[in-house]
């Protein structure tokens, strides 16, 4: 709960009133619109906050605290991961429903897969870079491939196959994030 707090901490009124417009559009759309629009529009409010998700400590000069708890890295790299997936889960809440009012049970495990893989993302770019410019600038091309047709990161994908690659890269962002924040 402490790091969705500084997760969101400092947001303008705007921010979530825009976010609460993106769920209820994409509560009360097609899947088909969801899919193709909302959902990446859903997923791109939140750039700026999951940019700072792996950066916040060498921004702020904070290394030598956090280092100096025990079992920083075991207890800080999941739970700001953790946040970051409340958020994106509930900004994709409302394309939740939709998939899930259609029936497509396995677009509803894909969304959960991109929810955690795009968080791990986050991190790990973060923890190597120390800056959020290249989360923020990966995200951006990822986001803009996923409206122009390219094979998107920010869909939810049907596939099996799909959803347990994003699993393991999940898995292996996740580990890349523990390394560099270990370095």
């Amino acid at each position: 709960m402490a790091e969705l707090r500084l997760l969101l901490k400092g947001r303008p009124w705007w921010w979530y009133a825009g976010a609460a417009a993106l769920i209820a559009a994409c509560a009360v759309n097609s899947a088909g619109v969801v899919g193709l629009w909302l959902l990446p529009l859903a997923w791109i409010w939140p750039l700026l906050l999951l940019s700072e998700l792996g950066t916040g400590e060498h921004r702020f000069g904070t290394t030598p605290l956090l280092r100096s708890a025990p079992r920083a890295i075991v207890r800080q790299v999941p739970t700001a991961w953790l946040a970051a997936v409340a958020v994106l889960l509930l900004l994709g809440g409302g394309a939740a429903f939709t998939l899930a009012r259609s029936g497509d049970g396995m677009a509803l495990l894909g969304l959960g897969a991109t929810a955690l893989l795009i968080p791990a993302l986050a991190l790990a770019l973060g923890a190597w870079s120390g800056s959020p410019r290249l989360f923020e600038l990966v995200y951006l091309v990822l986001w803009y491939g996923a409206l122009n047709g390219l094979p998107a990161l920010l869909a939810a994908p049907s596939d099996p196959r799909q959803i347990g690659a994003r699993l393991l890269l999940t898995v292996a962002l996740l580990g890349v994030a523990a390394l560099g924040r270990r370095r």
